[in-house]
């Protein structure tokens, strides 16, 4: 029996005795008194607390002593906790109905903590105030066990601990709400939360959480990603700013993450006190607010103990790019992953790996990105990354850069930010997922109107520009132009930027020498002027008046690497720096012109269009208007022309003639047809004409058995006077016994320009294996493939028509 005179009277001295003041950060309570231990009852401390910090201290926390070692003392009322054993209850306002339930136990060698919320309790957890007994709900909300078996030591917080969730929290990152029809306060765990601190120095080294289901899973759990990993790599993740002993609760705050760098975290475990629940798990390290750490989220889960495939972002990293360790990273690195006939992605018809990257980075250290690298492609990722618990097969945290940059791209994408970019990175412009079905697989033939690439790539919001090189793959270079002084993506095919509401700038390069050769001025969606660069002339379009320059305008001097790392970011940003900035607007072609030096002649009354490069010269169409007049030192050829449209040459003299359309031929090629399976279909483009292909349309159709042909697949085709293209498709290959394949190229009038046929046998019995139909053709095995060839046949009927009917549907939408 416990002697409780002695402490009853000291209990009795210390009612509504202050503590010492809360640091900061820390929730204000005062001790208002200490009940003593009876036989029946345990030693109960209450305390009057700020629990939402809104200068009202009515707030209730009764401390309930389950093992007799609660100080009775003047202590501040920190100490009189014990967070081994004993029972600690929250009541918001003090009405008797608790908030919050905490049930501290020591379990073999670890203690675990019990978090009770309001959760599955109609108006709160009724306790009773002098005995601090109460009935519990079934089951808690969230339990966190340190198998260490310590909470906080020499003020040192232990980052060795596990939390359970039972029910839907936000304790992952952006779960849907539909999952709080499946994740149900139930006594099933449905979050684990795995903190490690492999050193033990009290800073968090990763987060690792997963989702569990039931097998088999609904069908929400095909649509989340089931693990969530955190890693920070320097070993500097923001320590908890405890608001009670017990370290890991407190109010409201940052939810699940914060992206703001900071250096104390907030405690993790947030407490709405007003409705009685516990609302988040956030991160014990940060995935987004820091410059040193990655994080992995990943559709197909994590398991300890062995070598993982991750998919989906695998890593997403952020880099010290400026090494001034400010906890604001100056590269944030996306990589999406997924293996080959990775269910997740394409519903797993993709034989090849698959790479999606946002490469994004700040290059002046303000806070906001700069310039976007996005990139599709093909490569396999074979590399280990190793965790004390876990393996995985991804990129480590310092190659990813290097590795990005140095890989050929099927696609790449450039954009840089001239308005205030923050997040992630620069999302504009990030590669579309459907991009692969054209641009690696060769699937995806839909007609222009309907074809996302022209939507996508036609716009961009106001204060960027970006640029694309499209299924072509090379290495990552960029350059600094010394015409309009802007940083480019080498080997860009165009570009596009939106200065404000009413100008938007295009740019093309049309030589394919991998530099900006033109730049086009659109105001209110009509062109306004032009600049073209060859290696001789410099040609301005504006309104109804053309100049040529002879000079030759610079390309840069130089490709240049996209930073991977600090040494690299300081050289571009010298080099930046170094190039001399315009004194004139963005638009100002006629500025851009004046620049270089040499002999201008003016044409009054004229408009140009399909302006191409050609080695040391150019040539473009012209179109003479009846005020057509030369002004200045006139050019041969140039002096007498009559109203019409002209293919105008230069290889050192002016040849100019009235205008002929192109003469093309096509020729269509396949692979041996395999019903079922993609088929390579070949087109080859000649033009032996006198002129320019411009925005012509390719069309594929194809026809099975004699049916009606339906269109698999077009593009858009610019071909210059004397050149010849190559288009191939891969195209799923519906099952006949014979197909015929018409290529059709029409100009931008719809003119036919030309037409190609190609007529190509299947015998589809020679598609079983010969095993099936050997010596016996009444084996198991033969009567099979026979079962087979009956059904595919009865169903050809059908399926063609199905395609076909789907196909001239679409044209006509």
């Amino acid at each position: 029996m416990r002697n409780w005179i002695i402490p009853f009277l000291l209990g009795i001295l210390l009612i509504s005795q202050p503590t010492a003041s809360a640091a900061d950060g820390q929730i204000d309570c005062t001790l208002g008194r200490i009940t003593p231990a009876t036989t029946s009852e345990p030693t109960i401390a209450l305390l009057s607390c700020d629990l939402e910090r809104d200068g009202q201290a009515d707030d209730s926390l009764l401390l309930v002593d389950r093992n007799a070692d609660m100080p009775l003392g003047e202590v501040p009322w920190q100490e009189l906790g014990d967070t081994s054993a004993d029972r600690w209850i929250f009541d918001r306002r003090g009405d008797g109905q608790a908030e919050l339930v905490i049930d501290f136990q020591r379990e073999g060698g670890a203690l675990v903590a019990r978090l009770y919320d309001r959760v599955g309790a109609k108006l709160g957890i009724a306790y009773n105030p002098k005995s601090g007994a109460l009935e519990l709900p079934p089951w808690p909300r969230l339990t966190i066990s340190a198998p260490a078996g310590w909470w906080v030591r020499d003020g040192q917080v232990n980052m060795n601990i596990q939390i359970s969730v039972d029910g839907f929290l936000n304790a992952a990152y952006d779960l849907p709400s539909s999952l709080a029809a499946v994740f149900r306060t139930d006594g099933v765990t449905d979050i684990t939360v795995q903190i490690r601190d492999s050193d033990n120095d009290g800073y968090a080294d990763y987060d690792w959480r997963s989702l569990h289901f039931a097998d088999p899973p609904p069908l929400i759990a095909r649509q989340v990603q089931h693990s969530f990993l955190m890693v920070n790599v320097r070993d500097d993740e923001a320590r908890i700013a405890p608001e009670l002993p017990f370290p890991y609760v407190g109010g409201l705050s940052y939810g699940y993450l914060t992206s703001s760098p900071h250096t104390t975290t907030p405690p993790p475990v947030q407490i709405d006190w007003a409705q009685g629940m516990i609302t988040a798990v956030g991160e014990f390290v940060s995935s987004r607010g820091n410059d040193g750490q990655y994080f992995v989220y990943s559709a197909e889960p994590l398991v300890a103990g062995a070598l993982n495939a991750p998919n989906f972002e695998s890593p997403f990293a952020w880099y010290d790019l400026a090494e001034d360790r400010d906890r604001q990273a100056e590269l944030a690195l996306r990589v999406v992953y997924y293996p080959p006939d990775d269910e997740g992605f394409s519903g797993g018809a993709l034989t090849y790996p698959t790479n999606m990257l946002r490469y994004s980075w700040d290059q002046d250290n303000d806070g906001f990105w700069d310039y976007k690298l996005g990139m599709i492609g093909t490569h396999l990722i074979s590399s280990t990354v190793e965790l004390p618990e876990l393996a995985m097969t991804a990129l480590s945290y310092d190659e990813a850069p290097r590795w990005a940059i140095k890989q050929p791209w099927h696609t790449v994408f450039f954009v840089e930010a001239d308005t205030q970019a923050q997040g992630e990175g620069i999302y504009v412009w990030d590669p579309p997922p459907w991009m692969f079905d054209r641009y690696l697989a060769g699937r995806l033939g839909l007609p222009p109107a309907y074809d996302p690439l022209m939507a996508d790539l036609a716009k961009i919001p106001v204060g960027y520009r970006g640029e694309y090189r499209l299924a072509s793959d090379g290495p990552i270079r960029l350059y600094l132009s010394p015409i309009d002084h802007r940083l480019h993506l080498r080997h860009a095919e165009a570009g596009l930027w939106q200065i404000d509401d009413r100008r938007q700038l295009r740019s093309a390069d049309h030589d394919g020498d991998g530099y900006i050769d033109q730049w086009t001025v659109f105001v209110d969606g009509q062109q306004a002027g032009q600049l073209n660069r060859s290696n001789s002339h410099v040609l301005l379009t504006e309104g109804d008046e053309l100049v040529i320059k002879a000079a030759a305008a610079p390309v840069a001097p130089a490709d240049i690497l996209p930073p991977t790392n600090h040494a690299e970011w300081k050289v571009l940003g010298a080099e930046i720096a170094a190039i001399e900035k315009p004194n004139f607007s963005s638009d100002d072609l006629r500025a851009m012109l004046t620049q270089f030096a040499g002999q201008e002649s003016r044409l009054q009354g004229v408009t140009v269009r399909d302006f191409r490069p050609e080695g040391a010269g150019f040539h473009f169409v012209m179109t003479v208007g009846a005020n057509y007049r030369p002004l200045g030192k006139p050019l041969p050829g140039f002096l007498s022309l009559k109203a019409g449209d002209y293919f105008v040459r230069y290889d050192g003299t002016y040849k100019i003639a009235l205008l002929q359309p192109p003469t093309v031929r096509l020729a269509v090629a396949a692979q041996p047809l395999r019903p079922l399976m993609a088929s390579e279909v070949a087109v080859t483009i000649h033009n032996d004409g006198p002129s320019d292909v411009s925005e012509g349309l390719l069309e594929l159709r194809a026809a099975a058995d004699g049916a009606a042909a339906s269109i698999f697949f077009t593009q858009t085709i610019s071909l210059p006077a004397g050149a010849q293209q190559i288009i191939s498709v891969n195209w799923p290959t519906p099952m006949a016994t014979s197909w015929q394949i018409t290529a059709d190229l029409h100009d931008r009038a719809g003119a036919e320009l030309a037409k190609a046929v190609h007529q190509q046998n299947i015998q589809i019995a020679k598609q079983l294996s010969d095993a099936a139909i050997a010596n016996d053709p009444l084996t198991p095995q033969s009567l099979i493939a026979l079962s087979l060839l009956a059904s595919a046949a009865a169903c050809l009927g059908l399926l063609t028509w199905f395609i076909s009917g789907e196909e001239q549907g679409e044209e006509h939408r």
